[in-house]
């Protein structure tokens, strides 16, 4: 009997088995491993994955980010330049290497990398390669030649996410006398009481006067680019203040 339940349950176990997972099933479940910081399981659950599905390209970024995350530099240089042999023309891939070796601290190396492949005519693959070109102009100390890079990504050019806060930082650090060409402020703030007098050293016994008041201010700052070195610098500052006076009584 003892067997009899072993084979059972082994065969049980057979027909309700997962089947073979594709590769976004792979990329699902390396994410969930990744976010639950189970990063030797991701990595060796994406080193099966990439030689499964070689020609995936989300899988060794996958994989080169949980290296990463482990503080592996080695492994995950590796990883992307093998996925570059098979893809020179993945400009995710290559900014990916460049930043890699930006860490390593070899920017010469960053550098050549970026240099080596067809930058990209749209997309926001092309503003993160103007970005990357930027950061290394700065650190090789040709600020025009950076800002000419920044410059190059109009406000319509698609633009990771992750790399807005990076634009504008690497902008400032480049040109602190930077300013946007239109900008503004809106605050508010309000505040109410149901009774002013209530807990006064003259409370008249809970009665009293309710109040509200409510204050906006809103600020505009225009400032087009009359040439290379001039602007012209348009301020708007509007302020509007509401109160309203009630009486409450017991």
């Amino acid at each position: 009997m003892t067997s009899f339940a072993i084979l059972l349950a082994l065969a049980i176990g057979a027909a309700t088995a997962e089947g073979p997972c594709d590769a976004p099933c792979a990329r699902a479940r390396a994410e969930q491993l990744l976010q639950s910081n189970e990063l030797r399981g991701a990595i060796e659950h994406l080193r099966d994955a990439v030689r499964s599905y070689p020609d995936d390209p989300a899988l060794p970024l996958l994989l080169s980010r949980a290296y990463l995350l482990e503080g592996n530099l080695f492994w995950a240089e590796s990883t992307l330049r093998a996925a570059l042999v098979r893809r020179p023309d993945d400009a995710e891939t290559r900014s990916w290497l460049v930043l890699v070796h930006l860490r390593q601290g070899d920017p010469e190396l960053a550098k050549n990398v970026l240099a080596a492949g067809p930058p990209p005519r749209e997309g926001p693959g092309r503003s993160r390669r103007a970005l990357l070109g930027a950061y290394l102009a700065d650190l090789e100390g040709d600020d025009p030649g950076g800002l000419s890079l920044l410059s190059g990504i109009g406000r319509s050019t698609p633009v990771y996410p992750e790399d807005h806060r990076a634009f504008s930082a690497l902008g400032l650090r480049l040109d602190p006398w930077r300013i946007e060409p239109l900008s503004g402020e809106l605050e508010l703030a309000a505040g109410a009481t149901s009774n002013a007098l209530a807990g006064a050293p003259t409370d008249p016994g809970g009665q009293g006067t309710g109040s509200g008041l409510a204050d906006g201010t809103v600020r505009l700052r225009f400032a087009p680019r009359l040439c290379s070195s001039i602007r012209a610098v348009v301020e708007l500052d509007g302020r509007g203040t509401s109160s309203r006076t009630r009486s409450t009584g017991s």
